[in-house]
């Protein structure tokens, strides 16, 4: 199981935002290649990158600067959300050497489309499965999806995704506690990898985490943001905390 630091960008700078909320940035980094190489020198081994203004708009954006992130991430692998609804965004990001997309509303809205990329890609694409209580959200989280959160996990099990990423988007940025019982519930749908995300508070959520993943091995990780940017992670030491607890 991973830590995976979150690097939002909005207009090319690294921010995190509450609640998704783009009037409630705060800026943590001017340029988004050398936060990557900070959490890279901590020992991170993936990188979870959203382009917050192409969830917003609904096309790509902040394309210089994924480019940036790549060219100095080397090995490690990056993970990319937002704003990736259709099949050219999912196959230039491919091709520019993201290692997985991450893909909620397309998934959502153009369903054989998208299992059918995938298919084309195994392990290549991720769902983004963004949910408020018992609604599964969409377009930027503004918008909520026909189907069912248990739907939704159901319609994916036979399709070879990376992963399915899991937001609690009233708590993301919040800093407010992980919502353990929406990942077991995710966990318990689905063979698919999960890895969970949002408000991410301090190294004892993260523990509580690596204890559900001791039975539930398919808890791959878990995204972290604004405990990280704020100081009340300490990247290095709540790896090891991690990777102890899951090991014994």
């Amino acid at each position: 199981m991973q830590l995976i630091p979150a690097i939002d960008l909005h207009h090319g700078k690294c921010v995190r935002l509450k609640k998704g909320v783009l009037d409630t940035a705060v800026v943590y980094g001017d340029d988004p290649a050398t936060v990557a190489e900070h959490w890279i020198e901590c020992g991170a081994r993936r990188l979870h990158v959203v382009d917050l203004d192409g969830a917003t708009a609904g096309r790509t954006s902040n394309l210089d600067a994924v480019q940036a992130i790549l060219e100095v991430t080397g090995d490690v692998p990056v993970q990319l959300g937002g704003g990736i609804r259709k099949e050219e965004d999912v196959r230039l990001w491919l091709d520019r050497g993201i290692a997985q997309v991450v893909v909620g509303t397309f998934a959502l809205e153009q369903r054989y489309r998208f299992q059918t990329l995938a298919n084309e890609h195994p392990r290549k694409l991720a769902l983004a499965l963004d949910i408020r209580n018992e609604s599964v959200l969409t377009h930027g989280w503004n918008r909520v999806a026909d189907a069912t959160l248990d739907e939704t996990i159901m319609e994916y099990l036979a399709v070879p995704l990376f992963a399915i990423v899991c937001t609690d988007v009233e708590r993301d940025g919040m800093q407010n506690g992980v919502n353990l019982d929406a990942t077991l519930r995710v966990l318990a749908s689905s063979d698919v990898s999960v890895i969970a995300s949002g408000g991410v508070r301090d190294e004892r959520d993260v523990e509580a985490l690596a204890q559900i993943a001791v039975n539930q091995p398919h808890l791959m990780g878990v995204i972290c943001g604004t405990a990280l940017y704020e100081g009340s992670i300490d990247f290095r030491r709540t790896s090891a905390i991690l990777a102890s607890q899951v090991a014994s």
